[in-house]
């Protein structure tokens, strides 16, 4: 797959046999728009890999298949995101995005363990409405980390030998008992919620929506709770903008001049100035774009002959969109598309954002997905990243560390911790300073008077 995701030779579409199944890995950015977007509606389905089913019991919203649960689930899922959990989601992302400037101030040597935990504590919140001191908060995001890390390792094609043998899935297997403790688990902070809401806190949140609103959706209980949990599969990029902001110093130089111009020095930024921030926004896009945490996506399955271009897509091919090629093909992003430079998307006529390629919306990139199965969760990343860039940039300034020699330490680019479909960077150091005394006095009061 390493071989298909980087090879610059290969042709827009690859034909592989996984063991008797059809396989199409799609490599452009214009035969992924023309198939998953233009044909979603035979192209929306997923291939049933077996290991993931048993492990979330076939509820889990980004795995099932495109039928009627899914789109009971889907549509629940957006009525929910343009309610008023907006303002909520402004709320714990401020909240958190102080506290992990804190973090890292305090305590640089861990900071990516800091990074890690503000993001599984900003979706929980959003999802289930509990800030920390509510609730057992090291237990929780602990299991966050486990089940995120073992659906995406199971997912990736072809993990299990299950997936060639099914028979295999008459075995009792950890997959059922991964199953059983996690449902307890989103049962549990599920239920919370709901006795929250009896005892008259109404706290926004996807979970509340889904119990005040879950009858007109059809949902049963147990959907419910694992359409909540679906709001968890949400892997924002801080850990590879922080390595950017080593190699690339140049970029953090800009962003400290844009926060420094719009925010100033005297307050701590908010949300409301995010929409100011164009270098900023063009900063989140790049991150995504350049080092894509899930480098081929979540693949999909025809539901029918598809005819493309002279070729014959077989009715139950498997397909997958190499993301990785796509964002590092230079008709796309230019000769530099290697590179991180959030400048790419910026006008530098008029200093605002710039629309990206042909088929890239608002995103600019297509790490979120394509069609109907693209990521309905994808504000709340962005949103998240913005305001979490925004904060680290005004309180400090990253850099590597030095070795023995006096010499900024290696930093391996193209070395990643794999997840499975998610890829992560091999931890390292970073230097983190605060850009004033002022500036960290008024970060510790931020988290004081939160």
């Amino acid at each position: 797959m390493i071989f298909l995701m980087t090879n610059p030779l290969l042709g827009p579409l690859v034909y592989l046999d996984g063991a008797g199944q059809p396989i199409v890995v799609i490599n452009t950015l214009e035969v992924a728009v023309d198939l998953l977007d233009r044909k979603a509606g035979v192209t929306s389905d997923r291939p049933h890999i077996i290991v993931p089913d048993m492990m979330t019991g076939g509820l889990f919203t980004p795995f099932v298949g495109h039928n009627e649960i899914w789109r009971r689930m889907r549509k629940a899922t957006q009525e929910s995101l343009r309610t008023g959990t907006t303002q909520f989601n402004k709320a714990a992302q401020y909240r958190d995005s102080i506290q992990l400037a804190l973090d890292m101030l305090r305590d640089p040597v861990n900071w990516y363990g800091h990074c890690k935990q503000a993001v599984a504590s900003t979706i929980m919140q959003v999802t289930y409405g509990k800030s920390p001191p509510e609730w057992k908060y090291k237990e929780n995001v602990a299991n966050f980390h486990e089940f995120v890390d073992g659906i995406t390792r199971a997912a990736m094609p072809g993990a299990h030998y299950v997936e060639i043998a099914p028979w295999m899935s008459l075995i009792p297997s950890r997959a059922q008992d991964f199953f059983v403790k996690h449902s307890k688990i989103f049962r549990s902070i599920y239920e919370d919620t709901r006795m929250s809401l009896d005892l008259g806190d109404h706290s926004l949140s996807l979970a509340r929506t889904f119990i005040e609103d879950g009858d007109k959706h059809g949902l049963s209980q147990e959907e419910a709770y694992w359409l909540a949990a679906a709001a968890l599969y949400v892997c924002p990029s801080i850990l590879l903008w922080m390595m950017a902001m080593i190699l690339f110093p140049e970029t953090q130089r800009r962003a400290h001049e844009e926060i420094d111009r719009v925010v100033g020095r005297d307050r701590l930024p908010t949300m409301e100035d995010c929409d100011n921030l164009p270098y900023i926004q063009a900063m989140v896009k790049e991150s995504i774009r350049w080092r894509p945490i899930d480098p081929i996506g979540l693949p999909r399955r025809a539901s029918e002959d598809i005819y493309y271009k002279g070729y014959l897509i077989p009715k139950r091919t498997t397909m997958i969109a190499n993301v990785w090629a796509m964002h590092r093909d230079a008709r796309s992003y230019g000769p530099d598309a290697h590179l991180f430079n959030p400048a790419r998307f910026i006008d530098e006529g008029t200093g605002k954002l710039k629309p990206g390629p042909a088929g890239t919306k608002e995103e600019s990139h297509v790490t979120f997905g394509f069609g109907r199965r693209i990521c309905p969760g994808r504000h709340v990343a962005v949103s998240m990243l913005q305001m979490q860039m925004t904060t680290v940039l005004w309180a400090m300034k990253i850099e590597g560390v030095m070795n023995e020699k006096g010499e900024h330490a290696p930093i391996n680019v193209d070395g990643c911790i794999d997840d499975g479909l998610v890829v992560r960077p091999v931890p390292f150091a970073a230097k983190l300073t605060a850009r004033s005394q002022k500036a960290l006095a008024m970060i510790e009061k931020g988290t004081v008077d939160m």
